[in-house]
């Protein structure tokens, strides 16, 4: 065992604790991951250096630098130099705990060694949304809590809302991400694993405590992709009768609050994601343009914009809107690095909404058209490596892995447009560094496979 790995552990586990674990924006993961820069970071430059030119590991991480280098460059035309700095930390962290993952996981044995942590991590953390839930426990660092402000964290002011909102406020898990939706993103992300398990009530068990977490978050971009992974599953993947018989019942559940005389209908949770499909087309659909078209620059003063206000599915519309404007003024270079807190703050959104609150819109907006392109090509590129595992000739255990990365990838990817600053939602890290660090397994078992043939 390297004197690296046990560190590489705590650091995968205080990633997923997060924000639950610290006083006011210092968390755990910060003092770890710094300790392990200290201790292990020569040993972490090399051996990434080593990567570089390796094939599929090497592309991945050559755009992996590309998209940092293209962030670090747009510092040249940032709207806020503060948020630029601030996002260029994020990508540091970021893609310091993927490499640091890849560079721990160089066997089967020592991908089963990370996993085990991360599987307690993350299963404790969906028992203590369950617990948030149905009982009054609340995790003390959470907003909902009545000791944030102890942990220096913003709290949440009931008395703002009214009597039916404070009930379902109350009953909102958060778990270790202070979130709802980034939490509830985070349990779908994990799903896989329960639907692939060799024990299927095991499996279904987990995957219906999953649904009912977040159910009560009230998260439709967390259920999309909960929908998406599960039919991709089904479809593509293994088929199970109680998988399908799960999903087929998930439907049941999602249509009841439609018919009139259902008892599911009184259920202000059930009623929300029941409308998924209406609120995707409302989503979707054109809207009027937050920013006149004419005349005025991305630093348009607040009384010439249009305040975007209504329900949750106006607002999300009118931050793209906003979003989108900004980009097409800069004629596809992306606003810079952070300069999509900015371009909000230029506009009179309810609440003082600083995130855009879909992933890919942005990094569009952030880091313009190179950026996506480069986000995508990660991703696309990281799905093509795990396929390739799964219908290759390759071990058990690779392939087995390969369909739950492949499917956390997916699901991210459908999901993340209703988590804010997702840049900075570290599970995603976790996921891409054991995505790559699965296919340079794979690639290295190959070769050694070849250098015994006679």
């Amino acid at each position: 065992m390297r004197p690296g790995d046990r560190m590489c552990w705590l650091l995968c586990v205080s990633s997923v604790v997060g924000s639950a674990v610290g006083y006011s924006k210092i968390w755990l993961f910060h003092i770890v991951f710094l300790t392990y820069i200290l201790l292990c970071g020569r040993s972490l430059v090399n051996y990434s250096w080593k990567l570089v030119s390796m094939p599929v590991t090497g592309d991945l991480l050559k755009l992996l630098l590309a998209f940092g280098g293209w962030c670090l460059l747009s510092g040249a035309w940032a709207l806020n130099g503060w948020y630029w700095i601030r996002y260029m930390g994020y990508l540091v962290l970021g893609g310091g705990l993927l490499l640091a993952v890849v560079c721990c996981v160089r066997t089967e044995q020592a991908y089963s060694k990370v996993l085990g942590p991360l599987k307690l991590a993350f299963l404790f953390a969906l028992i203590l949304g369950l617990l948030e839930a149905f009982t009054p426990f609340r995790w003390p660092t959470s907003p909902y809590s009545d000791y944030a402000q102890i942990f220096a964290r913003e709290a949440i002011d009931y008395s703002k809302f009214e009597r039916d909102a404070q009930a379902v406020l109350r009953t909102s898990p958060t778990s270790f991400w202070g979130n709802s939706n980034a939490f509830a993103l985070a349990m779908v992300m994990v799903s896989p694993y329960f639907m692939l398990h060799p024990r299927r009530w095991y499996g279904l068990l987990g995957l219906t405590s999953i649904f009912v977490v977040v159910i009560m978050t009230g998260s439709r971009g967390a259920m999309a992709g909960y929908l998406v992974g599960l039919a991709l599953c089904l479809l593509c993947l293994r088929y199970e009768h109680m998988v399908a018989l799960f999903f087929l019942a998930l439907c049941g559940i999602m249509v009841a609050p439609l018919l009139k005389n259902s008892g599911y209908s009184e259920s202000p949770r059930l009623a929300q994601i029941s409308t998924l499909p209406g609120d995707l087309g409302r989503y979707f659909a054109q809207v009027k343009p937050a920013v006149p078209p004419v005349g005025d620059s991305i630093d348009v003063r607040k009384e010439s914009i249009v305040p975007i206000t209504g329900d949750s599915i106006d607002v999300r519309k009118g931050l793209v809107r906003l979003g989108i404007d900004a980009f097409l003024e800069t004629k596809g270079r992306g606003v810079g690095a952070g300069g999509s807190q900015a371009v909000l703050e230029a506009g009179q959104v309810e609440g003082g909404i600083g995130s855009m609150h879909n992933f890919w819109i942005e990094v569009l907006v952030d880091g313009g058209v190179i950026a996506i392109l480069l986000m995508c090509a990660l991703f696309i590129l990281c799905g093509a490596g795990l396929r390739k595992i799964i219908i290759g000739s390759g071990g058990d255990f690779c392939r087995e892995q390969a369909r739950i990365l492949v499917l956390s990838l997916v699901i991210f990817s459908v999901g993340c447009v209703s988590v804010s600053s997702p840049i900075y939602f570290l599970p995603m890290w976790i996921l891409l560094g054991l995505s790559v660090a699965l296919i340079e397994v794979e690639r290295r078992r190959v070769v050694g496979d070849r250098s015994h043939e006679p």
